[in-house]
Formats: structure tokens, C-alpha cells, sequence
């Protein structure tokens, strides 16, 4: 099985030297980034709480967006 992890080119660079972060983190370090996400998107997942176990809960934007296959939705929403 395989994951994958959608990001801009001009961002490999930086994944190489720093790795891949979840966008709450980039955003604490202050990381600079190419963003192709879509805004409307990216605002429901700042505000979208996860349970993490019993009645904890985290932000999704505090985790790493991984997929299981190659293409997903946001790919065909850039052309």
C-alpha cells in the first residue's frame, strides 16, 4: 500500500529539508509554501474537530493530510 501527499513543486525543496508538516504547524514555524489548496476547503478544515480518543479531540489542520491514491478531488479543481 502506498500514501500520498499533494503539494506544489516549488514546495519539494522544502519537504526534502525540513519534511512534510500539517498546515498548523507549517504556519507556527513560519515555513514559507506554495499553496494550491482551495480557500473554501481549507476554511471548513481549520475549524473541523477529530476525535482523537474517548472525548479528545483535535483540529484536522493539526495532521498531515495523506491519501491512498494518486488523484483525489482537489487535482481535477486545479485545471
Amino acid at each position: 500500500m502506498n500514501l500520498y501527499y499533494f503539494a506544489h513543486l516549488n514546495n519539494f525543496v522544502s519537504i526534502v529539508e525540513n519534511g512534510i508538516y500539517s498546515k498548523n504547524e507549517i504556519l507556527s514555524k513560519r515555513i514559507s509554501f506554495s499553496d494550491v489548496s482551495n480557500t473554501d476547503v481549507q476554511n471548513r478544515r481549520h475549524y473541523k474537530k477529530i476525535i482523537i480518543k474517548d472525548k479528545d479531540y483535535g483540529y484536522l489542520h493539526n495532521y498531515v493530510p495523506l491519501y491512498f491514491t494518486p488523484a483525489y478531488t482537489n487535482f481535477l479543481q486545479l485545471h
